[in-house]
């Protein structure tokens, strides 16, 4: 198409052409934007009296008992799972003593009762003891006794009162034994 303006002419229509456009453009814009403002109002409108009314039950919650009973119960769960935590790392340093009694209880022969164990553990100067107890019928088993303790790769040692051997009959006796470290290792 052949264009018999002049020049001049022609830009001016081009540059009204350019604000037609801009005004349109523009005014669909800002309709837009209106009208999404319009039409979101009664949403944020009705978010806000949520907020507002979330708010204020939240706020008479932490007022009511229930929630201080609830604030109790989450210190105690903390304070357990502290506990547990401690349990567990110390569980890992616990020394099974059960191979220990059950090698006294196993040796000890008839007439002879064992009224007390004690478990010490051991120190920097001393190894973990067993303190034994009881009673025993005759002084020949309580030696016989000692004996099978003393042969027993458990205890490095076992340290009986002269006391032990004073009677003949009916006899309490008491023995402290050594535990064996390099038994207790494995």
């Amino acid at each position: 198409m052949i264009n018999l303006l002049p020049p001049e002419h022609q830009s001016s229509i081009r540059a009204g052409r350019i604000k037609r456009f801009v005004i349109t453009f523009g005014t669909l814009f800002a309709f837009t934007i209106f009208a999404n403002i319009l039409l979101l109002a009664p949403l944020w409108l009705s978010l806000a009296l949520q907020r507002n009314e979330l708010t204020r039950e939240l706020d008479s919650i932490r007022k009511s008992s229930i929630f201080a009973q609830v604030t109790d119960i989450e210190a105690a769960i903390k304070t357990l799972n502290t506990e547990i935590r401690l349990f567990r790392t110390k569980e890992k340093e616990r020394f099974d003593i059960t191979p220990e009694f059950r090698a006294v209880i196993d040796s000890r022969p008839a007439g002879i009762t064992i009224d007390s164990f004690i478990f010490e553990r051991a120190q920097k100067t001393r190894p973990a003891r067993i303190s034994i107890s009881g009673n025993a019928l005759r002084r020949s088993t309580l030696i016989r006794f000692r004996e099978t303790l003393e042969k027993n790769p458990l205890f490095s040692r076992i340290q009986s009162p002269i006391s032990n051997l004073l009677k003949e009959v009916d006899i309490q006796y008491s023995f402290i034994l050594e535990l064996d470290k390099k038994a207790n290792a494995s």
